[in-house]
């Protein structure tokens, strides 16, 4: 373990020294207690949007999951339900002969 020597306390800064660094200008430009909590407030709410963002992207791919089940069992119904080529020629000459007789 390093003691700090008697030239290490010399060179170290004073509390007056670090006052003289700061200006006049440079204080008023520093922020308030109140400029702080306003940034804060202001991260607040753009994080809270970003929340609804993120809720409001769950619920559409949610709904859009739904409609691509219902898509699918409608393609498997309209598969199912449509007659074959052959099978429509077959009733296509059924209709015509019933038409024809």
């Amino acid at each position: 373990m390093d003691f700090a020597t008697k030239n290490d306390l010399k060179n170290f800064a004073t509390k007056n020294d670090l006052k003289s660094l700061a200006t006049k200008d440079d204080i008023k430009n520093m922020a308030t207690k109140d400029d702080i909590l306003a940034s804060e407030r202001k991260l607040r709410s753009e994080l809270a949007s970003k929340d609804d963002v993120l809720a409001s992207e769950r619920r559409l791919k949610l709904r859009m999951g739904k409609m691509k089940n219902e898509l699918a069992i409608r393609i498997v119904k309209l598969a199912v339900d449509t007659p074959t080529s052959k099978e429509f020629e077959d009733l296509k000459r059924k209709v015509e002969g019933n038409y024809t007789s």
